[in-house]
């Protein structure tokens, strides 16, 4: 999916420079490093840099995350302050799940959201993701998260034509 374009946005690899811009858009446990990034797409696969379309400005990093010790594979996101509120995320989530599941084979994703994101939980319910009460423990903060489950099939409007 290397440099898909979905609408306004356009989802890529993350890139060397791209590290400089990931370094500044650092917030709390979203904190992404270069080298994780990286490492990710030498497993097979891994997030991917949401940029805008047509000025390539970073908004956020999303797509399909499965670490050892996650209970299954999940779409991850996270949208920097300067695209919040404009429909990045749900945009960019949509095709990184339509290409997880046409593209890696997955049948099933989760997405793990603390309780007191509230955003990513309306997030998920408009992607159609059910949150199962089933808590989790994050290995990387130590604080539980909530497992919400995506559909198995997806919407008719991110079913590629």
């Amino acid at each position: 999916m290397n440099g898909h374009h979905v609408a306004f946005l356009r989802l890529r690899a993350v890139g060397l420079l791209d590290h400089f811009v990931l370094q500044a858009g650092r917030r709390g446990h979203d904190a992404f490093t270069l080298a994780v990034l990286f490492e990710e797409f030498l497993a097979g696969f891994g997030r991917f840099l949401v940029a805008d379309r047509h000025t390539d400005e970073p908004l956020g990093i999303v797509g399909p995350y499965y670490p050892e010790g996650w209970p299954e594979p999940e779409l991850a996101w996270s949208v920097f302050a300067n695209a919040e509120g404009r429909g990045v995320a749900f945009e960019a989530v949509s095709a990184a799940r339509r290409w997880a599941y046409e593209t890696l084979g997955w049948t099933t994703a989760i997405s793990l959201i603390a309780t007191s994101n509230l955003r990513s939980a309306r997030l998920a319910e408009r992607l159609g993701a059910k949150n199962t009460g089933q808590p989790f423990g994050d290995p990387d903060s130590g604080k539980p998260v909530e497992i919400w489950r995506h559909p198995v099939e997806l919407p008719a409007d991110e079913v590629a034509a």
